[in-house]
């Protein structure tokens, strides 16, 4: 009887619980510069957004960076300077996005240089689809699920 009660008060703490109001104080930390960018196989042309972080607390409006000098080059040797569009957006003028090639970004802010370089990896073609079923509140649903194959030499098949 005595595991029996104590059984049952253990549940019974466990289902009441406890609230705790927690406050986070959250330092408000100087802007930082945000780069976003990217670049496809399909045609461009691509763009770069550049923008400040903005504290917590604050709504999350876009805060542009209008000033910045953006230079792309590829592996073939062709240097794109990117051209400004509106709040933080720039845009590409003459890089084409290629499987396996190699880019190169240089973004200049306030006298201040970034720069990243990424490779495209190759493109891992659609094997075949396949169909599952589940039931699922009384009825049967499907998901279709993609199955690619990655070739060999990638290291990953």
């Amino acid at each position: 009887m005595k595991k029996i009660i104590l059984l049952i008060s253990f549940f019974a703490t466990i289902l009441i619980g406890c609230d705790k109001e927690i406050s986070l104080v959250l330092d408000n930390n100087n802007p930082t510069l945000v780069i976003d960018g990217s670049i496809k196989d399909q045609a461009g042309p691509y763009f770069v957004q550049l923008s400040l972080s903005t504290p917590i607390t604050t709504s999350t409006t876009i805060v542009g960076v209008n000033n910045a000098r953006i230079t792309i080059t590829d592996q073939l040797g062709v240097k794109d300077s990117l051209q400004f569009v509106s709040n933080g957006l720039y845009k590409t003028q003459k890089i084409k996005g290629i499987e396996g090639g190699t880019y190169n970004l240089e973004v200049i802010v306030d006298q201040k240089k970034y720069t990243a370089s990424a490779t495209m990896p190759k493109k891992v073609n659609l094997d075949s689809l396949r169909i599952n079923t589940f039931p699922f509140n009384g009825e049967i649903r499907y998901s279709v699920i993609p199955v690619y194959l990655d070739p060999i030499m990638l290291g990953n098949g």
